[in-house]
This record gives structure tokens, C-alpha cells and sequence, in this order.
């Protein structure tokens, strides 16, 4: 009896891990955007998935930005791990970004509900950022200052009959960066003083001349770039980002509408970006879409375009 017992355990054990493995899909996605300016990011992402509950995703990508006071390339690196339920998903995320003088890093969580057609979700996120400067002009040391912070926001997507309407938003509060501005708005009529470990970034509400000396290559060489360029907009310190979407499902065919509207917490620089993009399904294996928009910004106006394939096995 208890042969028999540990027979049929040991045969389901076999049967579900059977099928959990051929559940288990491979996609890779390719993609490539490009700006008027000379930006450009190139990424791929690899993702595993089992049946429909659970993912795992990794890529990484190389970006470059442009703008008048300079050029600004950098690589990222991201991993995620998905779970979905019948009616509750979980997404925890992490992504790095490293150029000079900036990188940062971030990890956040989204947790989200559906039930017919609605879903609502929950987002938190921790950045960090260094920025590499020299303290003191002329001696080649080099300091490293750090800031972090943390961002909460939320979403909401309806889809009914083939359309699909949604919008989310994240906003962020970097708690060190006030001592930054605060110390530079003091010392902004004095004497300029010895350089501190943590150097001053801009006055909010002043303008960019009015950094340290130590700083101000480092910022005026990274924070125009960002902002300016839809490739690394999401790579700076923002107050908060919204981004809205309208999309239309045509059987194998899908037209998206999107707006991002984004505002640096540094130079208070708001950033609207419009895009529309298509998608195609090609059989089982293959989609593509094809990406058009326009960036508006303090910096100008910039037009982009971007292609992406999928292919899944």
C-alpha cells in the first residue's frame, strides 16, 4: 500500500514537472531608438516564462545623448521577476545605469488588482545617483557625491472591446538633494567657501552659473543631456513622471497613442513627450513595432523614432 502510495506521488510529481517545463517559453526582444539630435539607446531583453503565472527577465543596452553643452553615453543593466494569480500580479524590478559623471540605481515593486477589464496597481521605488565632480579645480582629485530617494505612485488600465485606456504616475522625494540646494541658496551672495564632501547641485529657481566651480562641469555636462533626449529622460532625478496611453487591438495588428510628461528635480525642467507606434504580429514567433513621437522640453523641440522585434520560441 505504501508502495503504491509513494508511486502515484512520485508519477504526479513527474507529470506537473513535465508540464511546468514544456509551459516554459523564450522570448528575446531587440530594440532601437533614435532622436534628431544624435541620441540613441540600443537594448536587448531576454525573458522566461512559465505558463502563465510566472517570468523572468534580464537585458541590458547602451544609450547615447546629445545635447549643446555636450554628449553623454551610458549602459544599463536590468532583471525582473513577475508572479500572477488569477486576479493579483506581483513585479519586483531592478535597473542600473552607469555614464560619467552619473549613474543610479533603482529597485522598486509593483503590486497590481484586476477584475473585469480594470486593473489598479500600487508602484514604490528606491533610487540612488553619484555624480563624479572635482572638488578643487586644478589638483585632478576627483569626489563622488551621493544622493537618494524614494518614489510612490500608482496606475489604472481599462480595456473593453479591443481598446485599452490607461494612466500612471510615479512621484519622487530625494530627501538629500534639499541639503544640496539649500547649502548653495546660503552661500549663493557669500564668498565662495571650501568645497564640502557633498557638492552643492543648482538652485532650484536660479540659474545654472550660480553652481560651485567643482560641479559645474559635471552638472552641465549631465543634466541638459537627460532631459533633453527621450533615450535617457527616465535616467535623472525627476519629481515625479505620468505617462497616458490609448491603444486599439486589429486582430494581429495594434496602434498604441502615448504621452509622458516628466519634470527634473535638479534645473525644474518639465519634459512633455507625444508618440504613437504600431505593432504586428507575424505567426507564433515574430512582432515588430515601429515607434514615431516628438520631445518638448526647455532644450527644444526633438523628433524620435524607434523599431523593436520580438521573437519567441
Amino acid at each position: 500500500m505504501n508502495r503504491s502510495a509513494l508511486w502515484i506521488l512520485m508519477t504526479a510529481i513527474a507529470g506537473a514537472s513535465s508540464q511546468a517545463f514544456a509551459d516554459v517559453r523564450l522570448s528575446d526582444s531587440a530594440s532601437a531608438l533614435f532622436d534628431n539630435s544624435g541620441g540613441r539607446s540600443l537594448d536587448d531583453d531576454a525573458t522566461f516564462s512559465g505558463g502563465n503565472w510566472w517570468d523572468v527577465s534580464a537585458g541590458g543596452g547602451e544609450t547615447r545623448s546629445r545635447s549643446p553643452v555636450g554628449t553623454l553615453d551610458g549602459t544599463s543593466k536590468r532583471a525582473a521577476f513577475d508572479l500572477a494569480g488569477d486576479d493579483v500580479g506581483l513585479r519586483v524590478y531592478y535597473k542600473r545605469w552607469d555614464a560619467t559623471p552619473l549613474s543610479n540605481r533603482t529597485i522598486g515593486t509593483r503590486l497590481s488588482w484586476s477584475h473585469a477589464g480594470l486593473t489598479l496597481s500600487g508602484i514604490a521605488e528606491a533610487r540612488d545617483f553619484d555624480v563624479d565632480y572635482s572638488p578643487n579645480e586644478g589638483t585632478g582629485a576627483r569626489g563622488s557625491a551621493h544622493f537618494a530617494g524614494n518614489g510612490f505612485g500608482g496606475g489604472i488600465k481599462y480595456a473593453r472591446a479591443q481598446w485599452t485606456l490607461g494612466a500612471e504616475g510615479i512621484w519622487y522625494h530625494f530627501g538629500s538633494l534639499s541639503r544640496y540646494t539649500e547649502s548653495q541658496s546660503d552661500s549663493a551672495s557669500a564668498p565662495a567657501a571650501p568645497a564640502s564632501p557633498l557638492p552643492v547641485l543648482p538652485i532650484i529657481s536660479g540659474p545654472l552659473t550660480q553652481v560651485l566651480p567643482g560641479l559645474l562641469p559635471s552638472v552641465v555636462s549631465v543634466a541638459p543631456s537627460l532631459t533633453r533626449s527621450v533615450v535617457t529622460l527616465d535616467q535623472g532625478a525627476l519629481e515625479h513622471i505620468v505617462n497616458a496611453e490609448l491603444a486599439r487591438d486589429f486582430n494581429k495588428t495594434s496602434f498604441h497613442l502615448n504621452w509622458t510628461n516628466a519634470r527634473d528635480a535638479v534645473l525644474a525642467t518639465t519634459i512633455n513627450n507625444y508618440s504613437a507606434s504600431l505593432k504586428q504580429v507575424f505567426g507564433d514567433h515574430l512582432s515588430a513595432s515601429l515607434t514615431g513621437g516628438v520631445s518638448d522640453s526647455i532644450y527644444g523641440s526633438t523628433t524620435f523614432g524607434g523599431l523593436s522585434l520580438e521573437l519567441t520560441f
